[in-house]
């Protein structure tokens, strides 16, 4: 399996192979993304698509990850992991130090996710700092 990060010229032509998988992941996010959004700011560089491709010669995507830097008041730069979707979604774990070494180049000095609690097994090298507390507001 490998990541590629995916330019921006190329999102809409590769957009099939991910809408599906992002599809499920913005399912999961209660209402903050869309897809029509997510696309639209992956065209305008606001945010990161990455894939996860198989061997060749096939070189299937299996995995799409969406990705934005964000920077807080206080200076300090964070490699923001918004959405993960696709099938053998467990290989992202193995890459994951691919998307933080690019990460650390564009001078981040923090990764940061909302994730479902059972990954936090899976991240062993992350923390958990806080919960998410959500309530509809009608």
């Amino acid at each position: 399996m490998h990541l590629v990060q995916v330019p921006k010229e190329a999102v809409a032509a590769l957009w099939p192979w991910v809408e599906a998988y992002l599809a499920g992941a913005i399912e999961r996010t209660l209402g903050t993304f869309t897809l029509e959004t997510t696309k639209a700011q992956l065209i305008e560089g606001d945010r990161q698509l990455w894939i996860i491709v198989g061997e060749a010669p096939l070189r299937e995507v299996s995995a799409a990850i969406v990705t934005s830097l964000q920077e807080f008041p206080s200076g300090k730069k964070a490699l923001q992991i918004e959405l993960l979707g696709g099938v053998h979604v467990s290989a992202w774990f193995s890459l994951k130090e691919l998307l933080e070494d690019w990460a650390k180049k564009e001078g981040c000095s923090a990764a940061l996710l909302w994730a479902r609690k059972g990954w936090a097994k899976h991240m062993k090298d992350y923390r958990v700092t806080h919960y998410l507390m959500h309530k509809e507001l009608n």
